[in-house]
């Protein structure tokens, strides 16, 4: 085979290899909010998943379900777990259903008891939410309005707290207005860069105006306030502008300086920013400026070749604690999935005060199926405290 044919064959391998792992590599994701246990990021073309976590420390099992449709939209989610009762103030068992429709969720309700129990949405025909109420035992608690423009910017948005104590009507009272918890109306530049938030009255009388400012390249550079009043003499409108924040950034718009311009307690902060050749930031430093300049913390960060963030090192001061233990240094490992298999608090003098082990088993499309969580002082001192067991199907 001559060197011309061999070189072929190698770029058609590759470009075939290519091709293969992207189709391999095809995900199903939901994103709830950053902290919650629904969010899913799988492997492959995902059609329904049941998740059971048992809980051995607090003795309760939690119960999801997903189902997903082949664009890898979620049509329908059911959460059995612990939940407030907010009337009772004591914990319940909650049986929760989220719908879905074309990705967005409209059906956020606990379906034990009778009436509506959580949160409905509603979309306008561009998909912008426009109406979020929250129900308690068939009563209208609350409700979120928004509007938006022509380019989908969120122009205004009201919120309105009713309560549950009152006599209730399906139909939103007639004095609606005197319920407004929350006015805000929203202006922006050419750019589309939010550069006035007005806080209303429920009358719709402006009382605050927060003033964003932005560089060139759309990066927020300054962030002020105002309280707008009538001049007793000029009889003009007035707002005696105040700066509070202020941001600078490098030629790659990193933001490499945070400092406050308005006179805070007991100390103002200015922190500066570091980065790698890939834009990860790698350290913080924080000077607290009174009569003096002093150092008042300073954190350096290690990354993996994946991007996993694998050191949080406090080098200087003294906020980090777990209980009543100071710590130092936060660790992690990945395994080649890139799921944190272990975590690790340790103190100046290199003691762990925390231990946290994940073993996975995974199936053929690198989901894992299994995850055990323990947790100990040390790593000797390791105790389950937590399974969890998935079943996936999949879309063929």
């Amino acid at each position: 085979m001559n060197i011309k044919l061999t070189s072929i064959i190698i770029i058609l391998f590759q470009v075939f290899s290519i091709i293969g792992f992207s189709q391999e590599k095809a995900t199903t994701e939901y994103f709830y909010d950053k902290t919650s246990k629904l969010n899913l990021n799988l492997n492959g073309q995902v059609k329904y998943v049941s998740e059971i976590t048992e809980n051995l420390k607090n003795e309760n099992n939690e119960e999801r379900e997903f189902f997903f449709d082949k664009n890898g939209e979620p049509t329908k989610i059911i959460e059995l777990s612990l939940g407030l009762d907010v009337m009772a103030r004591e914990l319940r068992n909650e049986n929760t259903v989220f719908l879905f429709d074309k990705g967005k969720l409209v059906w956020e309700l606990n379906q034990i008891g009778e009436g509506l129990d959580g949160y409905t949405y509603k979309y306008d025909d561009n998909r912008n939410l426009i109406q979020k109420r929250y129900y308690v035992k068939n009563r209208v608690v609350s409700e979120e309005i928004y509007e938006y423009d022509a380019f989908n910017k969120k122009i205004k948005f009201i919120k309105y707290v009713f309560g549950y104590f009152r006599d209730y009507s399906e139909e939103l009272p007639p004095n609606k207005n005197d319920f407004i918890q929350d006015f805000k109306t929203y202006k922006y530049d050419k750019s589309g860069n939010l550069i006035i938030e007005n806080t209303h009255t429920n009358k719709g009388d402006i009382f605050e105006k927060d003033i964003y400012t932005y560089d060139g390249n759309g990066n927020k550079i300054e962030e002020g306030s105002c309280k707008p009043y009538v001049d007793r003499y000029s009889k003009e409108n007035k707002c005696d502008y105040r700066p509070i924040y202020g941001w600078n950034y490098d030629d790659k718009s990193q933001m490499i300086k945070s400092f406050q311009l308005a006179d805070f307690s007991p100390h103002n902060t200015d922190t500066y920013y570091k980065y790698d050749s890939k834009g990860r930031e790698i350290e913080s430093k924080g000077f607290y400026i009174d009569k003096d300049t002093i150092l008042g913390y300073h954190f350096n960060y290690v990354y993996d070749n994946f991007g996993n963030k694998i050191k949080d090192e406090e080098v200087f001061g003294k906020y980090r604690r777990l209980g009543f233990d100071r710590y130092k240094t936060e660790s992690k490992e990945f395994d080649e999935y890139q799921n944190v298999i272990l975590e690790e608090f340790i103190t100046k003098d290199d003691e762990r005060i925390k231990v946290i082990k994940y073993n996975y088993i995974y199936d053929d499309k690198g989901n894992w199926i299994e995850r055990k969580k323990s947790e100990g002082i040390k790593s000797a001192d390791l105790e389950l405290i937590e399974q969890k067991q998935r079943h996936i199907d999949y879309y063929k």
